[in-house]
């Protein structure tokens, strides 16, 4: 496949923040793609590159861009992974996979899952997972207690509109018993719309999903984003959680009681 054009240019993320946004053409086909990108990072993912130091990169690369005849996804991408910067490689990769896709007339999950080592026969709609309660970076909170990033729930029913439904009643409804149980000046939306509260430790949050859960006998599970980069020591390699240090393994121990206590689904 031989693409034709290819432009980079800085978009506005959710937060009003600059990310990046490419444009693939081949002949009459175009596909775009974006990189999102969260509020905190860990320690070990790939480097990200400033919009505009990535729009100085692209730049460098689109002859070769434009110039190769690229014959395989795999190709594509081990040429991008040879150049870093893990947005600038993402909105590339994925915008070649959309546009392999409308040239071969499929959608992108039946794209992807032909490239894919594995095969899937039957195809389901993946489950959503709503950040329902944020903690950490996420509360929005200068003397937020919560280490947990963020509090999850997903719907178990296999309709996608339903769970979406039901998730946005059980939104409304927590928010107002937030409300009574803390006051409404006392009751924030953090980063990422989840709500914000003074929450006194991880375990008390899930205690009370737990039981509004049960009490409105939602068909929802607990799911969490724990962003353990963000509460762990260097120095005295321990994680800290609700007051409490943990090694490595005893954290692990910790989290598998959570699992068994609060049915958990992710993690």
């Amino acid at each position: 496949m031989k693409i034709s054009d290819a432009n980079l240019k800085i978009i506005l993320n959710s937060r009003g923040e600059e990310t990046l946004e490419v444009a693939l053409n081949m002949d009459m086909f175009l596909a775009k793609a974006s990189a999102p990108s969260g509020k905190s990072r860990g320690s070990y993912e790939a480097a990200v590159l400033e919009p505009p130091e990535a729009i100085s990169k692209f730049e460098n690369i689109k002859p070769q861009i434009l110039n190769n005849d690229w014959q395989t996804q795999e190709e594509f991408d081990k040429f991008l992974i040879s150049l870093g910067g893990a947005n600038l490689m993402l909105v590339l990769s994925l915008a070649f996979a959309r546009l392999k896709a409308k040239i071969e007339n499929i959608e992108l999950f039946q794209y992807i899952n032909n490239i894919s080592q594995i095969k899937i026969e039957k195809f389901t709609l993946p489950k959503p997972i709503f950040n329902i309660i944020n903690g950490g970076v996420h509360s929005g909170q200068q003397d937020c207690k919560l280490e947990f990033q963020e509090f999850q729930v997903i719907p178990t029913v296999d309709d996608f509109a339903l769970g979406l439904s039901i998730v946005k009643e059980g939104y409304r409804k927590l928010g107002e018993f937030l409300v009574e149980k803390f006051e409404k000046n006392q009751v924030l939306l953090g980063d990422e719309a989840g709500y914000s509260a003074p929450f006194q430790s991880n375990e008390e949050v899930l205690d009370i999903l737990w039981d509004f859960i049960n009490e409105h006998n939602y068909p929802l599970r607990i799911g969490l984003d724990l962003a353990a980069s963000q509460f762990y020591n260097k120095e005295k390699l321990v994680y800290f959680v609700d007051g409490k240090e943990y090694s490595a393994e005893e954290l692990k121990k910790y989290y598998l009681e959570l699992i068994d206590r609060y049915q958990l689904i992710s993690l």
